[in-house]
């Protein structure tokens, strides 16, 4: 563990908390096919409450993978157990939004924030 690790992921916890709202991180995994019901049964693990900053993407961020509409969800590492992939979702409210891209900020050794390029559904 590097010097910085430890100050740099409670401050970034401390900012997100302070300044952000909370969200849910949901991470579903695809079951096994199964035949005598002809479905398969996904499973799906919520990370709840976890404190969160959305914000829109600036008109200059708007550009190669960005789509308009697209909104940026920064989460400090120390506040979510497992980092987040392309594969989640994002539910704030009542708007559910795909993970599209993850980002992840180090503090020396170990990640002190993430930022989830985040769509809402069509």
């Amino acid at each position: 563990m590097g010097l910085l690790d430890g100050p740099l992921r409670q401050v970034a916890s401390l900012l997100v908390g302070k300044f952000g709202t909370h969200g849910t991180f949901r991470r579903v995994s695809t079951g096994v096919f199964q035949p005598g019901t002809d479905t398969v049964a996904n499973t799906a693990v919520d990370y709840l409450n976890i404190p969160c900053s959305v914000v829109d993407y600036t008109i200059n961020e708007v550009r190669g993978g960005v789509q308009a509409g697209d909104r940026k969800v920064l989460v400090a590492a120390a506040d979510l157990e497992v980092a987040p992939t392309a594969e989640w979702q994002f539910l704030l409210g009542a708007r559910t939004y795909r993970v599209i891209d993850v980002r992840i900020t180090m503090s020396g050794d170990y990640a002190a924030l993430y930022e989830c390029q985040v769509r809402g559904a069509p």
